[in-house]
C-alpha cells in the first residue's frame, strides 16, 4: 500500500510541474509541500509517542534455541 501512495503522490507531482511550468509559484508550492511533509515526518513520532504503549519482551526464535542449548548443556554435565 505505502508503495502505491507514493507512486501516486510522485507522479502527482510531476504531473502539477507540468500543468505550470513557467508559473511563478510553482517553485514555492513543491518547496511548501516538501517542507510541511519533512515537518510531518519529524513531529509526527513526538506526538504519537506519547500514545504507544510498551509490550513486555516476547521469546525469540534466538532464545529459545539457547535455553534449548543451556537445557542440554545441564543435563550432559549433570549425568541426567
Amino acid at each position: 500500500m505505502c508503495f502505491w501512495h507514493c507512486v501516486l503522490h510522485a507522479g502527482g507531482q510531476s504531473y502539477c510541474v507540468g500543468l505550470w511550468t513557467g508559473h511563478r509559484y510553482k517553485e514555492p508550492t513543491l518547496q511548501a509541500a516538501h517542507a510541511m511533509w519533512s515537518l510531518g515526518a519529524a513531529i509526527g513520532p513526538i506526538i504519537i509517542g506519547r500514545f504507544l504503549v510498551e509490550l513486555p519482551p516476547q521469546i525469540t526464535t534466538t532464545d529459545a534455541v539457547n535455553w534449548t542449548s543451556t537445557s542440554l548443556s545441564v543435563s550432559e554435565t549433570t549425568g541426567m
